[in-house]
């Protein structure tokens, strides 16, 4: 019995994938990528809106990622309300 090692494996989808690709097989109602939006807020007194992280504790602007069906403009203005 043979175990085939995750890297191995994960080369064998990438393959699949970029062959698939080529192939024109990819289907055509999957995104390719994604779009991010990211607002920034500055008040007259210079203070800057900012949001801390909960994966790494950073300061960020606000922001996430567009729907598909979304326009970017309202992606915006939700992420700046809350998300």
């Amino acid at each position: 019995m043979s175990l085939e090692s995750p890297r191995s494996r994960y080369q064998q989808v990438a393959d699949d994938l970029r062959d698939g690709i080529k192939r024109g097989d990819y289907p055509p109602d999957l995104p390719r990528h994604s779009v991010s939006v990211g607002g920034a807020v500055i008040r007259e007194d210079g203070r800057v809106l900012a949001i801390k992280r909960r994966d790494n504790g950073a300061w960020v602007q606000p922001g996430g990622v567009v729907e598909l069906d979304e326009d970017p403009r309202d992606a915006v203005r939700h992420e700046l309300q809350g998300g």
